[in-house]
């Protein structure tokens, strides 16, 4: 089936905020919607497969956050093309640089670097043990996450 992007409405969004928390974990949720901040989404047969979060911040600089992509619709290049879509839709908003974290397991490796990289996006820094707060962490046991976060920046 053909996959195709927007963004995300009511009727839709506890579906993907259910995607984001089997990918990320239960202590990950998406914003709702509003000014600030835009939910976009791939969906196939009407389904969210993929979602990702763009936000303006109060510096006027922008954030990705909450990448997820559903395992079984992985390495088609939609978090490339969520990751393009959130960068556009800040860009259009004035945004002039954006960041980004990619969480990075022992098991996984750096989730969205290769899609943020495709983007444009440079490595910033390696945040040591960044999601050491996360109680529910899909890659570690229940001794809580030890998960580093690289985190990746591009000007406009």
């Amino acid at each position: 089936m053909p996959v195709t992007y927007g963004t995300i409405h009511p009727p839709k969004f506890a579906e993907a905020d259910a995607l984001v928390q089997s990918c990320l974990g239960r202590d990950v949720s998406i914003p709702a919607p509003n000014p600030r901040n835009s939910v976009h989404a791939a969906f196939c047969d009407s389904a969210v497969i993929g979602v990702g979060v763009a936000t303006i911040e109060y510096d006027g600089s922008g954030y990705l956050q909450a990448l997820a992509v559903s395992p079984a619709h992985r390495n088609q290049g939609i978090a490339t093309e969520l990751i393009r879509r959130r960068v556009e839709w800040l860009r259009n908003l004035g945004v002039r640089r954006v960041s980004a974290h990619s969480w990075c397991s022992e098991a996984f490796g750096p989730q969205s670097a290769r899609a943020l990289v495709k983007n444009g996006f440079k490595l910033q820094a390696v945040l040591p043990l960044h999601y050491s707060q996360m109680s529910d962490c899909p890659a570690c046991d229940s001794r809580g996450c030890r998960c580093d976060a690289w985190l990746y920046a591009r000007d406009l």
